[in-house]
């Protein structure tokens, strides 16, 4: 094997949905960095439906991780959200990583959704879906309520990961205690060794062993020539587990086939 993942390095690939592409370049895009050596693959959600495009994904590989980085939460109950995410950790055999972030205001205002308490909201939507997935007798919060969710089979893990994306400094302390993993975004990599330390302080402060709270971060570039610059492990060194790269489009190519060509390298 070539690639990051040959000498010991993960990393992953982001594949907006925004980008226009159809599903089955997607799953063409996700096949390719599985070969180039990629160890996961996730689907960002702009305008489109991310959990719905993990499908190509999930069918186009057989090793790398692959989810959603992120998967807006307030726009899917969270009922329908723990059964999708369990019918695509099937379809990928155990491989799906549920990633949820809470859109923007000015956003979500333009889906019709009312404001609501992020945190709260955040919290409770993992206590159902983790529910749910434990087959459990329901759930009773301030803002969700369920009685018993039959399956039609049961899920191929029940600890399926939820990670949360995060940005301010409460968001990363919710995710250190309740979540799998964390997504940071849009940081220097100075900045992500600091939300990666609130989110480990947090975890250690629950009682949880902070290593298992796995941080990645969406790193966002345009291609280098300069491979070792473009690729280079500052993020490794500021405390992330895995840097997933987020290319940027040029005009209307958005270099996916050039960015897995040259980190494969």
């Amino acid at each position: 094997m070539s690639g990051p993942e040959a000498s010991g390095e993960k990393i992953g690939l982001s594949i907006a949905s925004h980008s226009g592409l159809p599903p089955a370049a997607i799953g063409e895009l996700a096949g390719a960095a599985e070969r180039a050596g990629f160890s996961a693959v996730f689907v960002a959600e702009g305008h489109g439906d991310a959990l719905a495009l993990c499908h190509p994904v999930a069918a186009a590989t057989r090793r790398v991780r692959m989810g959603t980085a992120v998967a807006n939460a307030a726009l899917r109950p969270p009922v329908l959200t723990a059964k999708t995410a369990a019918q695509l950790d099937q379809a990928a055999g155990g491989r799906f990583i549920l990633g949820l972030g809470v859109g923007n205001a000015v956003m979500n205002a333009r889906f019709g959704l009312s404001p609501s308490a992020p945190l709260r909201m955040v919290e409770e939507y993992v206590e159902v879906v983790r529910s749910v997935l434990n087959r459990g007798t329901g759930y009773d919060g301030q803002l969700f309520r369920t009685g018993v969710i039959p399956l039609d089979s049961p899920p191929v893990r029940a600890g399926l990961p939820v990670w949360l994306g995060a940005l301010g400094p409460r968001m990363l302390a919710l995710a250190g205690r309740i979540a799998d993993g964390v997504i940071l975004n849009l940081m220097t990599p100075a900045q992500a060794g600091q939300a990666a330390g609130v989110v480990r302080d947090a975890a250690r402060a629950a009682g949880r062993n902070p290593a298992s709270v796995e941080v990645a971060c969406v790193v966002h570039g345009c291609l280098s020539d300069d491979v070792d610059a473009a690729a280079a492990a500052e993020y490794r060194a500021a405390g992330v587990d895995l840097p997933v790269v987020f290319p940027m489009p040029v005009g209307r190519d958005w270099g996916y086939e050039q960015t897995i060509a040259a980190l494969s390298l």
